[in-house]
């Protein structure tokens, strides 16, 4: 009896090490054809060399020991197994409601930035660039913020808050504001929907000194472009009340508008740094593959 025992012992030992050799062979070859990611592999190959060690385990001990001492032995490690599958599930589940949302939160800020687009850019702008006679009603409408009773910042007021920027005026100026009106659109269009609010945050000067050389350089740089001109300023200053909310404000102010403000060179030099860093990449590069310059 007890050879036969030792036999079925080997044998199932013998089963259960091919078996584990032919999944883990399995879980390598989808790996490697990109069926899953090496990480999946790793963990299916790990989880199935324990599940299988587990039934030998089990299989043994009831042999030699019986089956009273098999299931004692086994309980508080298959519980705790299932604990840590139950909290796993859990976990899971958790991080996809958790990633639904920030999905839906990203399609609706992309939703709006398109909305915002059409309205602002290609309905409240535009409109008045091609019919003239609609700008009085323009400018009783978002000249009411300034306090001035429907006209917008005259240049005593203007020159009174930001006395190192240049004043231009609305009247003569009509088809300019519509222009950088729409750019004031479109730039926190692309700010919503690239969340560049949320990468970069205010007050952070290792952030403010990322984000000129971060896959989004090229648009803060536009971004300072257009609100160094003066009537772009203008009309960012009399327009910010209604785009988005004060934190958008806040950091426009703290990313673009501070920096132009207080470093003109960001803007005159900027095509001397972007030169020198495109050389900079390219040394690197030939360095790091080992080519002569």
């Amino acid at each position: 009896m007890a050879k036969k025992n030792q036999l079925s012992i080997k044998r199932a030992t013998q089963s259960l090490i091919f078996l584990s050799i032919v999944l883990l062979f399995s879980s390598f070859e989808l790996a490697w054809l990109s069926y899953i990611d090496w990480v999946t592999m790793i963990f299916v190959a790990l989880v199935l060399f324990v599940v299988v060690n587990i039934i030998f385990l089990n299989h043994y001990t009831h042999f030699d020991s019986g089956a009273d001492a098999s299931e004692e032995f086994f309980n508080f490690p298959l519980n705790l197994i299932t604990a840590i599958a139950t909290l796993l599930f859990v976990y899971q589940v958790a991080d996809q409601v958790n990633g639904s949302s920030q999905q839906t939160q990203d399609e609706l800020f992309v939703n709006l930035a398109k909305y915002s687009s059409k309205v602002v850019v290609s309905t409240w702008e535009t409109l008045p660039m091609n019919h003239p006679d609609l700008n009085p009603v323009y400018q009783s409408i978002f000249g009411n913020v300034t306090g001035n009773d429907g006209v917008f910042m005259t240049k005593t007021q203007w020159i009174e808050r930001y006395p190192t920027i240049p004043h231009v005026s609305f009247e003569g100026n009509e088809v300019e504001w519509h222009y950088a009106a729409k750019f004031c659109q479109q730039m926190v269009d692309v700010i919503r929907m690239f969340r560049l609010d949320s990468q970069f945050p205010i007050n952070d000067n290792s952030s403010r000194l990322k984000s000129s050389g971060s896959v989004y350089a090229g648009w803060f740089a536009t971004f300072k472009m257009f609100l160094n001109s003066p009537t772009v300023r203008n009309v960012w200053e009399q327009y910010k009340y209604r785009h988005a909310n004060p934190k958008l404000s806040a950091w426009v102010q703290y990313y673009v508008l501070d920096v132009i403000d207080s470093d003109q060179g960001s803007i005159t030099l900027h095509d001397e740094k972007w030169h020198q860093k495109t050389k900079n990449i390219l040394e690197h590069a030939k360095k790091r593959n080992g080519d002569q310059p």
